[in-house]
């Protein structure tokens, strides 16, 4: 996950602003990025108006709970992992977004999302849709399952965060 290895690189500079969501763990480091809960729980914080954005993809709902990105906003710089509606949110929140688009590729990326969309088939169109949302991002990363390619992706995105926040890692 290239969130995790910039989060380790820029630590303690960097937070991560998990989304909640209904749905199961799919990988050992989905923890990192997400906080699991039930949909009766979710649905609760959504009418308390806890979430800066809520919705649903596919039979799951996610959301940013306003609480957890101002905690993660509060002393350090925040990292999420955001559908383009959740950058649009966020940004119509006040919160200041940097968006990073990374896309996979190769024939074991193009695997890997045709064996997800098989057992996945209620998030194909929800996928479309979001794909058709209009995002200016400020940096486009290919992350590809070549030789090298996830740690060239890692050195990209390391570099941009750490220019845009002015922030390196004494480990660095």
């Amino acid at each position: 996950m290239l969130m995790k290895a910039a989060v380790l690189e820029l630590a303690p500079h960097l937070k991560i602003a998990k989304s909640a969501t209904t749905r199961a763990p799919r990988e050992p480091d989905d923890a990192l990025a997400y906080d699991f809960i039930s949909v009766e729980r979710f649905e609760l914080k959504r009418q308390r108006g806890d979430f800066i954005e809520a919705v649903r993809h596919g039979n799951n709902f996610y959301g940013y709970d306003r609480g957890t990105v101002n905690v993660a906003m509060h002393h350090k710089h925040g990292i999420c992992i955001a559908t383009e509606h959740g950058i649009l949110e966020l940004k119509k929140a006040g919160y200041l977004v940097r968006p990073v688009k990374v896309t996979s590729f190769g024939e074991e990326a193009k695997a890997m999302r045709d064996a997800f969309y098989q057992e996945h088939p209620e998030r194909v169109k929800d996928d479309y849709e979001r794909s058709r949302m209009r995002i200016d991002y400020d940096l486009e990363i290919l992350n590809s399952f070549e030789p090298g390619g996830k740690e060239k992706a890692i050195k990209l995105l390391v570099d941009y965060i750490a220019n845009v926040t002015k922030c390196r890692s004494s480990v660095l």
